[in-house]
């Protein structure tokens, strides 16, 4: 399983991109990111150590998305909704008391 997670470096993004990694360890993901937010680049090591691939670029870009395609053999885009919900739930399930103190 492939998957792309847009804003992969921010708060967000690269908690959702290191869970995933745990809990899938056979996914690819890839984390895109335009590292417009201060602090994004912090999270570089985070996804690095756990895996992820960074690609540097924008989401509203085509040609920033179209170079994932070409920077990695095999890429095909592929609907995943379902997959994906079900591993950020229970991502979300393993970090409750985390994101409830953090709200």
């Amino acid at each position: 399983m492939r998957l792309l997670i847009t804003g992969g470096a921010g708060f967000v993004g690269a908690n959702i991109a290191c869970g995933l990694a745990q809990r899938r360890p056979g996914w690819e993901l890839i984390a895109l990111d335009n590292l417009h937010r201060r602090g994004s680049e912090l999270n570089l090591p985070r996804l690095r150590e756990a895996g992820v691939r960074f690609v540097h670029g924008d989401v509203r870009q085509r040609e920033d998305l179209l170079g994932i395609g070409t920077a990695l053999t095999g890429w095909r885009p592929r609907h995943t909704a379902e997959e994906v919900l079900v591993a950020l739930h229970e991502w979300i399930s393993a970090h409750e008391r985390e994101l409830q103190r953090a709200l």
